[in-house]
């Protein structure tokens, strides 16, 4: 083997970490994959919130596939930047996610559906106002009531005593 190729594959590990160092400033989905790895440490998740917003439509992918991470903080997380995003992409798995085992994460899905403003979540959201949990009903309470959708099917969601608030 010559020099030059043991050295490629002496640097492989340097350029790797480089790699996963600057690609979050870079951008594209290799960033936002690196984003979204940062949000399980709970020192970074701030910080790669943030990141994610700012990248907009290009961190949607790796926000979906987010939304089934087995780490909570990062679904829940997921679901939060997706809300902000206002990425139609966003919604049919959204709704998804308010059927996860946990109450943060539907409580989070259902407020970024709100945001969402998408017709499409409310059935989701009309099955999320039976939750368990009462943040969670709130949240689709208050989603619901920020979606705009015809006058009739208005008069039929506020029929429901949690929306009417």
């Amino acid at each position: 083997m010559s020099n030059e190729s043991s050295n490629q594959k002496g640097q492989e590990p340097f350029l790797g970490g480089l790699l996963d160092h600057f690609a979050p400033r870079l951008g594209g989905d290799k960033g936002a994959q690196s984003w979204v790895r940062a949000l399980k440490d709970k020192d970074q998740r701030l910080a790669a919130i943030q990141s994610l917003m700012e990248m907009g439509p290009e961190a949607v992918p790796a926000l979906i596939t987010a939304l089934e991470d087995r780490n909570r903080f990062v679904r829940e997380s997921a679901a939060h930047v997706l809300g902000h995003s206002r990425d139609r992409r966003a919604v049919l798995p959204l709704c998804a996610a308010l059927a996860d085992s946990e109450a943060a994460v539907r409580q989070v899905a259902a407020y970024a559906l709100g945001r969402l403003n998408d017709v499409r979540a409310v059935p989701s959201l009309m099955f999320a106002l039976r939750d368990i949990k009462q943040p969670v009903v709130d949240a689709a309470a208050f989603a619901l009531s920020h979606i705009e959708f015809p006058a009739d099917l208005r008069a039929a969601v506020e029929s429901y005593p949690e929306v009417s608030r």
